[in-house]
Formats: structure tokens, C-alpha cells, sequence
């Protein structure tokens, strides 16, 4: 039987009603049970876990209110954490999944607000000149909506320079000098934004 809420009635009369209320209880705590510690125990009241039913959008929220809650990324598509500060005010994407889960390159992913993304540039044996190394935005991948913070290393077997970084990272990439000829370069790089 399920919870019935107009049990019991004024006018029941107990050794009738009494197999009906205590139904009402067992589902109450069965229900109440559901990620709570049981009752009886030290903990009783507290969540063990929390799941949140996704919403269609975003809830709205009045004076010193805020809401945590769950709806589809942006981005991924998949059901994320989300909060939304008070008088409907800004929405915080706070889980954001990777495009690219098995964290191959080139990828992206946020945490919090901030969104990070790695990735490759490389040829073969370019000319010596200055190159743009442009950040990943195939897909489903957002821009950066300010300038991030890039982070870049030479790889490769010989210990010589065959890259510099130069001028100026915008939102969609950063240049490069090659600054030998007959060799290859391999630029990984990391860039930190929002």
C-alpha cells in the first residue's frame, strides 16, 4: 500500500484504522530512508548522499535565497551541478564533464567557472617564422570569453630551442617563432581561463 495522507480520519476509530496508519509509517520511513541515515541511528536526519532530479532550467531564486540543482550542461549535454545565486541572480555551472573523457588531446573542461584546455600543434619541418597555435573549439567546445593564462613546453629528444612563444594570447589561440629550420616542432600546451 502506498502513503495515504487521509489516514487517519476523525471519525476512525483506532483497532480499525491501525493496520493503515502504521503502512502510513513504514512508508514514511522507507521513504524517509531513501540516502538518510535510518532513524534510529546517530546520525538520523542527515543525508548520506544527495540526488537531485534534473530540472528543465533554471529554478529562480528570491532575496538571500540561493538554489543547488541539477539540469543539462551547457556544453556536455549531460545532467550537471549547477547553483544560482539570490534574486535570480548568476548561474554557476559547478561540474561541467570533459568533452573528451578519456583525457586525450585536444580537450577542455571546467572547474567551477574556470575553464581549462590542452592540446597539441605540431609539423614536420616548417620554415622558420612565426606560427598561431590555435586553441580546440571543434564540437561542442566553448571559447574562452577572456584571455587565458598559457602554459607550453618543448618536447623532443635533442635539447635545442625550436620554438619560442611570442606576442600576445588571445581567446582562440597564441603565436609561436619557429626558430630552427629542419626540424619538426611538437607544441603541448595548457591554457587557464574563463
Amino acid at each position: 500500500m502506498a502513503y495515504d495522507p487521509l489516514i487517519p480520519q476523525g471519525t476512525d476509530r483506532i483497532r480499525v484504522s491501525a493496520p493503515a496508519i502504521q503502512e502510513n509509517f513504514f512508508e514514511i520511513s522507507t521513504v524517509f530512508g531513501n540516502n538518510h541515515a535510518t532513524l534510529n541511528a546517530a546520525d538520523a536526519g542527515k543525508h548520506i548522499f544527495l540526488q537531485l532530479v534534473a530540472q528543465p532550467g533554471d529554478p529562480g531564486t528570491g532575496a538571500a535565497e540561493g538554489a543547488l540543482y541539477t539540469k543539462a550542461g551547457n556544453f556536455s549535454g549531460l545532467v550537471e551541478l549547477f547553483f544560482q545565486r539570490q534574486n535570480n541572480g548568476a548561474v554557476l555551472n559547478l561540474t561541467q564533464s570533459l568533452a573528451n573523457p578519456d583525457n586525450v588531446s585536444p580537450g577542455y573542461c571546467y572547474v567551477g567557472p574556470v575553464l581549462i584546455k590542452w592540446g597539441e600543434s605540431s609539423a614536420a619541418d616548417p620554415a622558420a617564422g612565426v606560427y598561431n597555435v590555435d586553441f580546440p573549439v571543434a564540437g561542442n567546445i566553448p571559447v574562452f570569453a577572456t584571455v587565458p593564462i598559457v602554459f607550453t613546453q618543448q618536447i623532443g629528444g635533442v635539447i635545442q630551442q625550436f620554438f619560442i612563444m611570442s606576442g600576445v594570447p588571445t581567446t582562440v589561440g597564441f603565436p609561436i617563432t619557429k626558430v630552427n629550420t629542419g626540424a619538426p616542432y611538437f607544441v603541448p600546451f595548457l591554457a587557464i581561463g574563463t
